[in-house]
């Protein structure tokens, strides 16, 4: 009885043993998280060091330390687990260690949860490319390879290696102590938040990646809203029987001149989709969507619509897209007789508008008649449907 006693306190204290020592390791690699940090002094990091500012910026915000013997090894190649455990920190996201697992899981887990793109290499050198992926995806975009460096550089967030180019920002190569704390600073004290955004599943448009102050969309909430307003449409296309050859990708979206009014605030982004049958590729639509660069908010939806027979399929999407509640939207769409209003449209010789309003809501319905300037010939009927938050 005494020896079992004895087996199992001994399993008990092992167990304790190896929580302790991966708090150790942690502590001693990058120190414990402190209300009390304070600048230090490192024995191989003096004032006139470049990395000087940024290191004791580290160890004020409590996301790094030096080693036991007073110094900070600055030209220490990072690992991936290294680099994740700097990053989750300076976000000020707090973890503890797990028991029985590697002592930068609980960090992991937090990458994870954000959709970051960590390899899991754990003690593998980070690369500088892999870095500016995993920066960009704590932006709430997701930009690979050459497009994440961009991203990087167009947005000031990195001025490069040797310079704020693609080449200069050499994304083979590794990363220094130094350099990961000066890089981290840089990017927080740029974005001036403290919030990690989640990395969409989807790759980002490339308007995002622009450097003109005009094209810019950098609230998170507005960039999410516009993914969501994609979901919701597309999920409304696939509730309506239509395939996935009609859903459009977030990634097509592109910046357009704002024609609605000239609040610089509000952004305009347009995609198209065709498809293609048996004999020929067809145009079915054009959806442009405005969005509230300050509030983040979802402005308007409109579509041009040119294949009449899945019309009515498109315009209860976008009502869908815009209200993001499935029965509302059908609510809205059938009590204002919009079915009704296109059959009879799509007979009618004149282009006549239909508009209903319910709460923040209004859609308007019209027929455009077109002809090619110049030319005779049949008519294309395009069918333009907007929904507007009033």
């Amino acid at each position: 009885m005494e020896e079992r006693e004895a087996r199992l306190k001994g399993r008990v204290i092992l167990k304790f043993t190896r929580f302790v020592m991966s708090a150790v390791l942690l502590t001693v690699l990058f120190g414990a998280a402190s209300a009390n940090a304070q600048s230090k002094t490192f024995k191989d990091v003096d004032a006139t060091f470049w990395g000087y500012e940024a290191i004791q910026w580290g160890v004020e915000q409590n996301i790094v330390k030096g080693y036991e013997d007073d110094t900070f090894r600055p030209d220490r190649i990072v690992t991936e687990e290294e680099f994740i455990v700097l990053l989750v920190r300076a976000f000020g996201i707090t973890v503890s260690p797990l028991e029985n697992q590697r002592w930068s899981a609980p960090y992991y887990i937090v990458a994870h949860q954000h959709n970051l793109p960590v390899l899991s290499t754990y003690v593998a050198p980070i690369s500088r490319q892999t870095v500016a992926e995993i920066i960009v995806g704590t932006r709430g975009v997701n930009f690979m390879g050459n497009d994440a460096i961009s991203y990087l550089l167009n947005k000031g967030l990195s001025k490069g290696k040797s310079s704020a180019t693609l080449e200069g920002y050499e994304g083979k190569g590794l990363l220094t102590r130094a350099e990961a704390i000066a890089f981290i600073k840089n990017v927080m004290d740029k974005t001036g938040s403290k919030v990690m955004g989640t990395r969409p599943q989807e790759k980002s448009p490339t308007f995002l990646l622009a450097q003109s102050e005009e094209l810019q969309l950098t609230n998170p909430k507005a960039i999410e809203a516009l993914q969501q307003t994609i979901r919701y449409f597309n999920d409304g296309l696939k509730q309506t029987g239509l395939d996935s050859s009609y859903y459009v990708g977030f990634e097509t979206l592109t910046f357009t001149e704002n024609l609605y009014n000239k609040d610089s605030n509000s952004k305009v982004y347009n995609t198209s989709k065709s498809v293609k049958d048996s004999s020929s590729v067809k145009f079915v639509y054009s959806l442009t969507i405005a969005t509230n660069a300050r509030t983040g908010e979802i402005d308007r939806i409109s579509v041009w619509v040119q294949e009449e027979e899945k019309v009515k399929d498109i315009v209860l999407s976008t009502i869908y897209a815009l209200m993001q509640d499935a029965e509302k939207s059908k609510q809205f769409y059938e009590k204002n007789q919009f079915s009704s209003s296109i059959d009879a449209e799509l007979k009618a010789s004149k282009n006549k508008s239909i508009s209903a309003t319910e709460g923040p809501y209004k859609g308007t319905y019209y027929l455009m008649k077109l002809r090619e300037v110049g030319k005779e010939g049949p008519f294309t009927s395009v069918h333009t449907f907007e929904m507007i938050k009033v």
